[in-house]
């Protein structure tokens, strides 16, 4: 009784977020136009780009919108593109809780992985390390191969910057493993790139 109990909480809790997030046509349109605005933007000026991802923000948390994450996410992009690390990491930690609570897993595992990037360029290779093995993780779980090998690739980018050059090796050639399956020409250039 308890079990069939809880199954029924669980159903009624995610049926609950789900409608939480959900707007309307014409609101979720004029948010994914922004974003697409937004996006165009900071190709030119970040400023201006900034100014369109946080009226598609304010849109999005008004109407409660799923793209509400995507907001964050995006906000998050442009705040790293500029250095401003501190900014993206605050951005990408709020965008990965709206996913988790959506149950958005691929939204959530680019989030967190986008996390534990700037905590490494800006200079925290602990928790850039402890945010990529609970990612990893994550990953693992869902069975997401290409965001597993990306995440370990940016295990061994963390290794490489505290020069523990076995482990970023290690890290590496683990990761251009599942690449080289999965047949990704790029993400294999690359990881060779970093493996040299």
């Amino acid at each position: 009784m308890r079990i069939l109990f809880l199954i029924l909480f669980i159903l009624i809790s995610n049926f609950s977020i789900c409608q939480k997030y959900q707007g309307n046509a014409a609101d979720t349109n004029k948010i994914k136009a922004l974003i697409e605005q937004c996006d165009k933007e900071s190709k030119l000026n970040n400023a201006n780009a900034l100014q369109t991802i946080r009226q598609a923000k304010e849109l999005a948390k008004k109407t409660n919108s799923l793209y509400y994450g995507k907001t964050f996410l995006q906000e998050a992009y442009l705040y790293f593109d500029e250095g401003n690390y501190i900014k993206a990491i605050q951005c990408f930690d709020t965008a990965a809780t709206i996913f988790l609570g959506i149950n958005d897993s691929i939204g959530y595992v680019k989030a967190n992985n986008n996390k534990g990037l700037s905590l490494m360029y800006n200079s925290n290779y602990s928790q850039a390390l402890i945010t990529f093995f609970e990612v990893l993780r994550y990953a693992e779980n869902l069975k997401n191969i290409k965001s597993q090998a990306q995440i370990i690739n940016n295990i061994g980018l963390v290794y490489e910057s505290l020069e523990d050059w076995g482990n970023a090796l290690l890290f590496e050639q683990k990761s251009l493993a599942i690449k080289q399956i999965l047949k990704d020409s790029v993400g294999q250039s690359k990881t060779c790139a970093n493996i040299a």
